[in-house]
């Protein structure tokens, strides 16, 4: 059968080196924002690795080395000192709640489909410069995320690793795909979306707090951390927009604003199961989503008129 099929598989022969290539239409906003962009991205956004996972340890090699981005944030949890290791033997002796590891479960299967995100996105900004290059250092900090829950769950006994790598593959049978058209509308979706995000990583590193789980919290807020870092980075890149397109950009904002969804959340194991349990964690919430992200961020563009921001805000859930 072996020799039957190798045959087979010979009989046509391979095609020919392609050098195939096409033209591409670069507009003038295109250009322009994606030069604004990339001196942005060189200039203050790009960074070293902030933290490492490997072996299953987590070296925490700067705190961070652009502030810019991130932005003041009197809630956002104090950075670590440099230079320190997260030493992931504790999480053998640490125990969270079924109720928390199913939850981050979830946040993983989301994590997951970065295949897509950065994919999508790479396609999406290839003529915006800037904003390409700054997916490249996004996507990498974001690998580590689904990578530091897995530790969790195993070393905590929630999952073995066996079952997490099957559950990869089951989830990607089933793409995500970008939820606004234009690439103007997805840099201020990143906005919202990396805020939340934040929001709830730190709901997970205080739950996890309060069950016993220092170590598990301390990976919690590496990410959170992260999280607002990115969440800083496209706000900026969305005041370069404004600044080519200040009308244009005030209505995409609204736009998106109040039709913001969390990314694959409709892809969720169990949507009404899993949804609960994140409310229940305080990873999800009314004040999180209206006031401390679509209010927040609308109002942190620095463009939105602050009337349209607040009442974006209050009309969120009706």
């Amino acid at each position: 059968m072996t020799s039957t099929f190798t045959e087979a598989r010979h009989a046509v022969p391979p095609p020919d080196f392609d050098e195939t290539s096409r033209q591409v239409s670069i507009t003038a906003e295109e250009r322009l924002i994606g030069i604004k962009t990339k001196c942005y991205f060189d200039r203050t956004l790009k960074r070293t690795t902030p933290w490492l996972i490997k072996n299953a340890q987590i070296r925490i090699l700067l705190p961070t080395v652009a502030p810019g981005p991130r932005e003041t944030d009197a809630l956002a949890p104090p950075l670590p000192p440099p230079s320190r290791v997260i030493s992931t033997d504790a999480l053998d002796k640490e125990s969270i709640s079924p109720l928390l590891g199913s939850v981050m479960f979830t946040f993983k299967r989301i994590e997951d489909k970065l295949a897509d995100f950065s994919g999508r996105s790479y396609d999406l900004f290839r003529n915006i410069w800037g904003i390409n290059n700054s997916y490249h250092q996004w996507s990498y900090e974001e690998n580590q995320h689904s990578d530091a829950l897995a530790l969790i769950l195993e070393r905590t006994g929630h999952l073995t690793q066996a079952a997490l790598q099957e559950d990869y593959y089951t989830s990607l049978v089933r793409t995500w795909e970008p939820p606004f058209a234009t690439a103007r509308q997805m840099v201020l979706y990143a906005a919202f979306q990396e805020q939340l995000t934040s929001l709830s990583y730190r709901a997970l590193a205080r739950r996890a707090l309060e069950e016993g789980a220092p170590t598990a919290a301390d990976i919690m807020t590496l990410i959170a951390q992260d999280e607002a870092y990115h969440g800083g980075g496209y706000r900026a890149f969305s005041r370069i927009y404004a600044e080519c397109d200040l009308a244009g950009t005030i209505a995409d904002a609204l736009h998106v604003g109040t039709n913001f969804r969390m990314p694959a959340q409709h892809l969720m194991r169990d949507l009404k199961r899993n949804s609960v349990e994140i409310v229940r964690v305080g990873a999800f919430s009314k004040e999180l989503v209206s006031e401390e992200t679509i209010y927040r961020v609308l109002k942190g563009f620095g463009f939105v008129p602050e009337p349209a921001a607040r009442q974006a805000a209050d009309q969120y859930w009706k």
